[in-house]
């Protein structure tokens, strides 16, 4: 079976236009390859990402990839899905790079999955009903930092969106706006309390699992507020029953004094700074746990942990309903 980015490229509005190499450098941009390509860009946090986004240049190093802001691109979760974090060291596993198809491991196997109404992220494995298998190509380009980007290529990701007017209280329970999703799902075990976090799409926690998640809010939300929502929809809604809850239903929701990583353990895990709410969640659950000044370019992490027995796993999902969201997201409002 041919699949093809058609309807993608036209929903999303995305060119086929890749910029031209002026220098020798090893830098490069990132298409898309269909019977409509399109281009790769990031989010804030450093997600790649397919939509309406300008083109970011990428620099090959051997076997590994940093974006135009030196942060090391990996594959994350068990989705494998494509990003660029601060501090991490590059995943040593890339090839094709700067110019040609590019793989992960000798395997070409990518997919765009739909992230929200207007984006597609970029995985590994097809994780959900609409993922499309694609090429992903290497075309070499001129080597820019994102402060020497054009300002007519930014302008539309980077202004500053400042409330003049009261802030409201909470945010809307649903992700009908600008929210953000966790940029890292880790548990920490106190039965194994060196091991370190990694990082999942799975929600976790028993009386010796917590699940640490950290949100990387861009510059963008300066100004405005962020809401910390939970969603547990019916395993009937959600069309499995992979999302399981025992217990007494009750879990507790704090916020990190520091910001956790992939090598955080249980044994270094940072300290709550605050705890917001034990609430009793069971299946159909959606609520606003705890709202905040948005933590504009930083990074937050909050913990959730059993109470009294508590067992609870689900798949972090941004689906709208009724199939979703499922877990931990940060609504902006």
């Amino acid at each position: 079976m041919q699949y093809t980015l058609a309807t993608l490229a036209f929903a999303l509005g995305v060119s086929a236009s890749v910029l031209k190499r002026q220098d020798a450098a090893n830098c490069f941009e990132i298409e898309v390859s269909g019977s409509t390509p399109a281009r790769v860009g990031q989010l804030d946090d450093g997600q790649l990402r397919v939509g309406n986004f300008p083109a970011k240049t990428f620099r090959a190093d051997g076997n590994k990839i940093t974006d135009d802001q030196n942060r090391g691109c990996v594959l994350t979760g068990d989705p494998g899905q494509f990003q660029c974090d601060q501090g991490a060291a590059p995943a040593e596993i890339f090839s094709g790079q700067p110019e040609g198809d590019l793989k992960h491991d000798n395997d070409g196997a990518f997919f765009v999955c739909e992230a929200d109404q207007s984006s597609f992220i970029v995985t590994t494995k097809a994780t959900q009903a609409k993922c499309y298998p694609v090429t992903l190509k290497a075309v070499k380009s001129d080597c820019r930092t994102e402060s020497s980007s054009s300002s007519s290529s930014t302008s539309t990701t980077s202004t500053t969106v400042v409330s003049t007017g009261p802030l409201p209280d909470e945010c809307p329970v649903d992700l009908n706006g600008d929210y953000e999703f966790p940029h890292l799902i880790g548990p920490i075990d106190k039965d194994i309390p060196d091991k370190q976090t990694g990082t999942t799409l799975y929600g976790q926690v028993t009386p010796g699992i917590s699940t640490i998640f950290n949100f990387d809010v861009p510059t963008k939300y300066a100004g405005r507020r962020c809401t910390l929502n939970f969603f547990l929809p019916t395993n009937e809604a959600v069309g499995n029953t992979a999302n399981t809850l025992s217990g007494s239903g009750k879990v507790e929701f704090s916020q990190l004094n520091q910001v956790a990583s992939q090598q955080t353990t249980y044994n270094s895990a940072p300290a709550e700074k605050e705890v917001f709410v034990v609430e009793q969640v069971g299946f159909g659950f959606a609520k606003n746990i705890k709202s905040i000044d948005c933590p504009a370019g930083n990074t937050v992490s909050f913990k959730l942990e059993s109470v009294e027995g508590t067992d609870l796993f689900y798949r972090q999902d941004y689906a709208q309903p009724p199939t979703g969201p499922v877990g931990l997201f940060l609504r902006v409002c």
